[in-house]
């Protein structure tokens, strides 16, 4: 009889959406995944996707509290950014834009949408939340 596997316990941390934060939380993405069955350009692409999906967060819709979550599964591991719905729910990604080449802003949706195997947007009306999924490489 083989054992299930043993994965570690999700990390969450709780932000103040604040431009100042994204670059210690690239960190800490990186430090939360080292060690595991991701490849090093995997730790990289999630690292970056979080730091989009933060500055997102606080353009978009700045609010005073959001919170990354990093949760680990049989298939791979799941980063997710949640904070306080401001303004109009994020639309799924099959209906991200992209951007027209003289647009200054814009393409950060398409690099989490182009890094993750998986995207998922949840809107309930108080809290958004996108989770991208990075399958472990066989």
């Amino acid at each position: 009889m083989s054992a299930e596997p043993r994965y570690p316990p999700a990390a969450r941390r709780p932000l103040l959406p604040d431009a100042a934060q994204i670059g210690r939380l690239r960190v800490w993405v990186g430090a939360e995944l080292a060690g595991t069955a991701l490849d090093a350009d995997q730790i990289a692409d999630a690292s970056l996707v979080v730091s989009e999906l933060m500055a997102n967060a606080i353009e978009a819709a700045p609010s005073d509290q959001a919170d990354v979550l990093v949760e680990f599964h049989g298939e791979g591991v799941e980063v997710r950014v949640v904070n306080r719905q401001c303004g109009p729910p994020l639309p799924p990604p099959a209906r991200w834009s992209t951007p027209l080449p003289e647009q200054e802003s814009g393409r950060g949706l398409q690099i989490v949408a182009t890094l993750s195997d998986e995207v998922t947007v949840t809107n309930d009306g108080q809290w958004t939340g996108v989770s991208c999924l990075f399958r472990y490489r066989s």
